[in-house]
């Protein structure tokens, strides 16, 4: 069964379910869900901290970016927590290679570079991603 919000796959990850797969089942949530305000309430509730903080700002800038890129009518305020900021940079995959952490630190959306999260510039992309999302 799918998390039916995001704090329920926390509360997945924290129960050991590996974050990816938690965090692309609730994206598959997210993207079928019906409404703006089925979708708000995916995000609405603040997530449990997992204890990574790679994680934890992961968590924040997925709500701030689904709520922006879908036109909710509010990004949750505990995505604005300092505890969703990472103090140290985290690059996708390691990024080991300086050309490639470049190019993610141009790519990346706002609301990861603004948490020091360098990925891909669509790295909430899954088959259900809605067109108009795309």
């Amino acid at each position: 069964m799918r998390p039916a919000t995001l704090a329920d796959a926390c509360r997945r990850i924290i129960a050991g379910e590996p974050e990816a797969r938690a965090v692309a089942e609730c994206l598959d949530s997210f993207y079928l869900a019906a409404s703006p305000a089925e979708r708000l309430a995916i995000l609405a509730e603040e997530p449990p901290l997992t204890g990574r903080p790679d994680v934890d700002a992961y968590i924040g800038a997925i709500a701030e970016y689904l709520a922006k890129r879908h036109a909710l009518p509010q990004v949750p305020e505990w995505a604005g927590k300092a505890v969703r900021y990472l103090a140290e940079p985290w690059f996708a995959g390691g990024a080991e290679a300086d050309g490639l952490r470049e190019f993610l630190v141009y790519s990346s959306p706002a609301e990861f570079r603004s948490r020091k999260l360098f990925v891909e510039a669509r790295p909430l992309r899954r088959a259900r991603t809605p067109r108009e999302a795309a």
